[in-house]
C-alpha cells in the first residue's frame, strides 16, 4: 500500500467512527446485538404479553377487593361520624330543655316570691308586682 491509500484509509476510519460516535447507539447496543434479531423480539413481545395479562387479572382483583374494602372503611366512618353529630344533637337538646325547666322554675319561684294573697272578709286580693287582683 502506498502512503496515500494508508492516509484515505485512516480519513475514512475517522469519518466512520466520528459518524458512530456521533450518532445515538443504533450501531452500538452494548451487548443488545441479540435483541435485533426477529426471533428474540417476537418471543421477548410473546413473553411481556403473558406478564401483563397475568398482572392485568390480579391488578384487577386487587384493585376491587381494595375498593370494597375501602367503601367498608368509609361507611363504617360514615357511621361513626352520624353517631357522633346525632349524640351532640340530642346533648344539645337535652341542654336546652334542662335550661327551658330551669327558667320556667325560677319564673314560677318569682311569681311565688312576690304573690302575697291577702283574704279581708269575703274577698280575697291577690297583690303581684305591685298591681291589685280582686276576686
Amino acid at each position: 500500500m502506498t502512503n496515500i491509500q494508508r492516509a484515505f484509509c485512516v480519513v475514512l476510519s475517522l469519518i466512520f467512527l466520528g459518524v458512530v460516535a456521533v450518532l445515538p447507539g443504533d450501531f452500538f447496543r452494548h451487548g443488545e446485538i441479540y435483541r435485533q434479531l426477529p426471533l428474540y423480539c417476537f418471543l421477548e413481545k410473546k413473553a411481556l404479553q403473558k406478564e401483563n395479562g397475568r398482572d392485568r387479572e390480579t391488578e384487577m382483583l386487587l384493585q376491587k377487593k381494595n375498593a370494597e374494602h375501602l367503601g367498608e372503611e368509609v361507611e363504617a366512618e360514615n357511621r361513626k361520624e352520624q353517631e357522633t353529630l346525632l349524640m351532640a344533637e340530642a346533648e344539645e337538646v337535652e341542654k336546652k330543655e334542662a335550661l327551658q325547666k330551669k327558667e320556667e322554675l325560677q319564673k314560677k319561684k318569682e311569681i311565688q316570691r312576690k304573690k302575697v294573697t291577702i283574704k279581708v272578709g269575703p274577698r280575697t286580693v291577690v297583690i303581684l308586682k305591685g298591681k291589685q287582683d280582686e276576686n
